[in-house]
């Protein structure tokens, strides 16, 4: 796996983990935060295998979809992630 990490004063951005899955169900679940997106409800078991699949993709492969997660620095709460293409 490649590392990924970018920390500012406030936020850190790292590859999607493990642990993340809480956090990740909880906002792809919410209804006002998923209308704004192309995704609907996501349950724990895809949610895991989400985050294992992208754990095995190459950051910035073209032709992928590549998710950053989004950290607040202080508490280490996951507040979101980022799609990114190539």
């Amino acid at each position: 796996m490649d590392t990924f990490l970018i920390t500012t004063p406030r936020a850190i951005l790292r590859r999607l983990q493990e642990d993340d899955v809480r956090a990740f169900v909880g906002y792809r679940s919410d209804p006002e935060v998923a209308r704004y997106q192309g995704w609907s409800a996501t349950t724990v078991n895809q949610a895991r295998a989400f985050i294992r699949d992208q754990a095995r993709q190459r950051l910035g492969a073209p032709g992928s979809w590549s998710q950053i997660a989004v950290v607040h620095k202080a508490t280490g709460e996951l507040m979101g992630d980022i799609g990114i293409l190539v």
